[in-house]
C-alpha cells in the first residue's frame, strides 16, 4: 500500500547492481536475453530515480526522516550509491552502441552527486527532515563553498585523466555557482558572508583560468610572440 523512500532507493540500487551484472554477462556471452535483459532494469531504474527520489518524492520537499548523521544517512543510500554504479556503466559503455548511453549514464551520476552534496549541507543546518525552516546566510555559503568544491574536484580530475566531458562537467558546476551567487548571495547574504562568497568565486574563477592556459589550451609555437598586426 505504500512505496516509500527507502524501498524506493533500495529496489533503485538492487535493479541498477543486477543490470550492471548482465552487462557484463552480455559483454562476455553476447545474448540478447542479457542484452535487453540489463537494457530495461537499467531503464526502470533511471526512471524511477528520476521521477521519484529527484522529482516526486525528494527529501527537499517531501517529509521523509532521513537520519540523524550528516553523510551516514538515507541520502547516501539514495544519491551516491546509484551514482557511482551509474559511473561504472559509463566507463563500460563508452565503446558501445548506441554512443549516447555512456554520456547519459555519466550525467545521471554527476547530478546525483551534486544532489548528494546540497541536500547533505541541507542535513547539517536542518536535521533529519529537510523540509522546510529557513535559510541562514553560513548555509546560503555552504552551498557556494561545497559546490565550488565539487567543480574544483571534476576540474583536476578532468585535467588528470585529460577528459574534456569531466572540464565540461566541472565549468557547468562553476556556471551554476556564478548564477546562485550574483541572484541569491547577493539579496541573501550581508556583512561579511556576501564578501566571502564574492571573494571565494574570484579567487576560484582565478585559479580555473590559470589552469586551463597551464594544462588545456595549447603552447605558442617557438619564436611566436602572440601579437598581431
Amino acid at each position: 500500500r505504500h512505496y516509500g523512500f527507502l524501498e524506493q532507493t533500495l529496489q533503485s540500487i538492487a535493479w541498477l547492481a543486477v543490470a550492471y551484472g548482465l552487462l557484463l554477462a552480455d559483454r562476455r556471452h553476447r545474448r540478447p536475453v542479457l542484452r535487453w535483459g540489463w537494457r530495461l532494469l537499467a531503464a526502470l531504474a533511471t526512471l524511477q530515480i528520476v521521477l521519484l527520489q529527484l522529482l516526486v518524492n525528494n527529501p527537499l520537499w517531501s517529509r521523509i526522516e532521513i537520519g540523524t548523521t550528516p553523510l551516514f544517512d538515507l541520502l547516501l543510500l539514495a544519491y551516491l550509491v546509484p551514482p557511482s554504479i551509474a559511473f561504472l556503466f559509463a566507463r563500460r559503455l563508452r565503446d558501445m552502441a548506441p554512443r549516447l548511453l555512456a554520456p547519459a549514464a555519466a550525467v545521471l551520476g554527476l547530478v546525483l552527486v551534486f544532489t548528494y552534496l546540497t541536500l547533505e549541507v541541507r542535513h547539517a543546518f536542518h536535521g533529519t527532515l529537510l523540509v522546510g525552516g529557513g535559510t541562514s546566510d553560513a548555509e546560503w555559503y555552504s552551498y557556494s563553498v561545497v559546490w565550488l568544491l565539487y567543480a574544483g574536484a571534476l576540474l583536476a580530475l578532468g585535467l588528470y585523466r585529460r577528459d574534456a566531458r569531466l572540464r565540461h562537467a566541472a565549468l557547468a558546476m562553476v556556471s551554476i555557482t556564478v548564477v546562485k551567487v550574483f541572484v541569491w548571495d547577493m539579496a541573501e547574504l550581508t556583512g561579511l558572508y556576501r564578501a566571502a562568497s564574492f571573494l571565494g568565486l574570484g579567487l576560484c574563477l582565478i585559479g580555473i583560468g590559470y589552469l586551463y592556459q597551464r594544462f588545456v589550451l595549447p603552447a605558442p609555437a617557438p619564436g611566436e610572440t602572440g601579437r598581431t598586426d
